[in-house]
């Protein structure tokens, strides 16, 4: 059981049996405060996650804060630091073998140029594997013009490389027609992944399993 728990808005939802939360927060300085703290980095974060025990998880480990779609990239150095990780990992072989092949070729360079230098050279070689994955200069591809691919790669690659299921976003409504949220949601439902949109103003939608309005009061609507 996960809880969505957000301590400036007194709000605390069991978000375990739903796909997808919409949460219109209509006063904008609380907005601020919730978006300008969405880097997930500091333990006094307002969004906060909770297991069934009220015990605060690691947010980084269960929720991406998406506060700019336009901006969205899939090559953002969290994923690319776990996507080096994992192949460093699980191709530690090949790049090894590669890393010596290398060395030996630069080795004998070195050699003849040494010889045929007439002054007195020296040299050191030593290339390996972290030297390879740089040479590779390795991403992930993410060149879709339309919005909504972008969208699906991007939680596709995180979930993948990351293991993130609850995914927050800031005005998706504003970018996505209906049919295409409605798409967004269904698609990521199967693997567990939950879609929350943060919006400042009402939108007339059925689309999302749970919707909270808050007004500027900070009180239910």
């Amino acid at each position: 059981m996960k809880k969505l728990a957000i301590n400036a808005l007194n709000i605390c939802d069991d978000i375990s049996n739903i796909d997808s939360y919409l949460l219109v927060i209509k006063n904008k300085k609380i907005l601020y405060k919730i978006l300008s703290n969405s880097n997930l980095q500091y333990e006094d974060s307002y969004i906060q996650i909770l297991d069934e025990n009220y015990k605060e998880l690691k947010l980084s480990d269960y929720v991406d804060f998406i506060s700019s779609i336009i901006n969205l990239d899939s090559n953002s150095k969290k994923n690319l630091n776990v996507l080096i990780r994992r192949i460093k990992k699980e191709e530690i072989e090949i790049l090894r073998s590669t890393s010596e092949k290398i060395n030996e070729i630069l080795e004998e360079c070195a050699k003849q140029i040494k010889i045929n230098s007439p002054i007195n050279i020296s040299y050191d070689i030593e290339v390996d594997e972290d030297d390879i994955i740089k040479l590779l200069s390795l991403s992930l591809q993410d060149d879709s013009p339309d919005l909504i691919d972008r969208i699906n790669n991007y939680i596709n690659i995180s979930f993948e490389l990351r293991g993130i299921k609850i995914f927050v976003f800031y005005n998706l409504l504003a970018f996505l027609e209906e049919n295409e949220l409605d798409s967004l949601i269904r698609t990521n439902k199967y693997n567990g992944i939950k879609i929350i949109d943060i919006e400042n103003v009402e939108f007339k939608t059925s689309i999302f399993d749970h919707i909270k309005i808050l007004d500027e009061d900070i009180c239910v609507i």
